[in-house]
């Protein structure tokens, strides 16, 4: 069966990899947000607030916010994600 997604997700990782050799690039490569899901927007939203309201380096913030994150439980995410941004607009 022709995966595209799985294709997809393999370029990505090649060209950051090769990237990566001339330029600080950052990746996580496992999937918080699910497939069908249509909350892009809002991963944004939650990640950049974190990462502009939290300290350290970037790298350690990027492993911290994914781990608020199951990347086997995708559809549990989208809940957490929503109490997350609610968190962020209604304090």
């Amino acid at each position: 069966m022709f995966d595209a997604l799985k294709i997809f997700r393999s370029m990505v990782i090649s060209i950051l990899t090769i990237a990566n050799k001339y330029f600080n690039i950052y990746y996580i490569d496992k999937h918080d947000q699910n497939l069908d899901a249509t909350s892009c927007g809002w991963w944004c939203v939650a990640f950049l607030f974190y990462m502009t309201n939290t300290k350290g380096n970037m790298l350690d913030r990027m492993k911290k916010f994914d781990k608020k994150f199951n990347y086997k439980k995708t559809i549990e995410n989208e809940i957490d994600l929503k109490k997350y941004i609610d968190k962020i607009y209604f304090k």
